[in-house]
This record gives C-alpha cells, sequence and structure tokens, in this order.
C-alpha cells in the first residue's frame, strides 16, 4: 500500500472513530484541517501534507511516520492509551519503539 493509501485510509479511520468529518475536525483543532479540507483529502481532491500528518500524529501522541507505515485501525486500543499518558513517559514509549524498530 503506498504512503498516500496509507495516509487517507488512517484519516478515514479517525474519522469513523469521530463519527464525522466536522466532529473529526473539531477535536483536532489544527488550524488548516477543516471539515472542507479533510473532505478534499479522503476525496483524493486535495494533497494531505506532510506537516498536516505530522500534526494528526502529535495529537494521537503516536510516533511519527505511523499515519504513512501503519494501519491505526489494528493497534487503535492500545493507541488510545498514549494519550492519556504523561508526555515523559510517551516519549519513552517511542524511543523503545523506534530502538525495536532497529533491531
Amino acid at each position: 500500500m503506498s504512503i498516500g493509501s496509507f495516509r487517507r485510509e488512517n484519516l478515514k479511520f479517525l474519522i469513523a472513530c469521530h463519527g464525522t468529518q466536522t466532529a473529526f475536525a473539531n477535536a483536532l483543532r489544527h488550524k488548516t484541517l477543516t471539515q472542507p479540507i479533510i473532505s478534499s483529502i479522503v476525496r483524493s481532491k486535495r494533497r494531505f501534507h506532510p506537516s498536516e500528518v505530522f500534526a494528526i500524529e502529535q495529537w494521537l501522541c503516536i510516533p511519527e511516520g505511523w499515519m504513512d507505515r501503519y494501519p491505526l485501525r489494528k493497534a487503535w486500543l492500545h493507541l488510545r492509551k498514549l494519550r492519556h499518558m504523561e508526555a515523559d513517559t510517551v516519549r519513552t514509549v517511542h524511543a523503545l519503539i523506534r530502538f525495536a524498530g532497529q533491531a
């Protein structure tokens, strides 16, 4: 699956978790990821900019690059827990994931 496909599939999954594109955009509170923009990305009418992908990754507290490499649906129950952890704990988890990926 291509990077753009993973990005869009993950975006569609996150929208489904929030119910609507509007609810997702409101929860995200990112200046450029409004409902009309999200709709354009989902329909492949607009490019999903790396800075926007990074903003979602930061908001979800997931490691950088995961929106491009992994289907979030498979790990969602675990990923949701990251958002409730202390920032230092999240950084430690990310470091461990990077370490394991290099082994």
